[in-house]
């Protein structure tokens, strides 16, 4: 692991606590993005987006996780983020390589930029003995769905969801 080169214009390193306040626009960025595509997609709480913060600077100090930036190396800045964690939640007794939080900077997409961060991550769940790698992706979500089919990445589950009420409301007699 450590810095990669995806040209001599863009690189990838282990986030810093310097870049979490970029890192927490960056998801609320995805997150808008995802609710955008897909009206059945249960919103972000807001008390879990005041809490991102939080979050990644856990992350940055926690063993199992591999939160990672593409910088632009002649501007010196942030393009994009990606978060690799390791754990058996997934699939209980196998270690998988979770990839969550990948965002690319609408201006940098379509240079291969989400392609080396995953190359990143890959890095680090080979050294973590991770079996397989997951990822969750938003039905609708057109862009991300081609950049994980091409990939390699399969869906395996459904994930479905419905308000209280509106489940209340099926369920009434006709």
């Amino acid at each position: 692991m450590g810095e990669k080169t995806a040209s001599a214009a863009y690189s990838v390193r282990r986030a810093q606590s310097s870049d979490i306040v970029v890192m927490v626009g960056y998801r609320l960025a995805l997150q808008e993005y995802l609710e955008s595509c897909n009206r059945y997609l249960i919103p972000m709480p807001e008390a879990r987006k005041n809490s991102l913060y939080d979050k990644y600077a856990a992350l940055l100090h926690d063993n199992s996780s591999y939160p990672v930036v593409v910088v632009h190396n002649a501007g010196g800045y942030m393009v994009g983020m990606g978060v690799g964690v390791v754990s058996s939640q997934d699939v209980p007794g196998v270690v998988t390589g979770r990839i969550d939080d990948v965002w690319i900077e609408p201006g940098h997409r379509r240079q291969g930029l989400c392609r080396l961060l995953v190359r990143e991550l890959l890095a680090f769940f080979c050294e973590q003995n991770a079996e397989h790698v997951v990822l969750d992706y938003v039905i609708g979500a057109e862009e991300s769905e081609r950049t994980w089919r091409a990939l390699g990445f399969k869906p395996v589950l459904a994930k479905a969801s419905i308000t209280r009420e509106a489940l209340a409301a099926e369920l009434e007699p006709s």
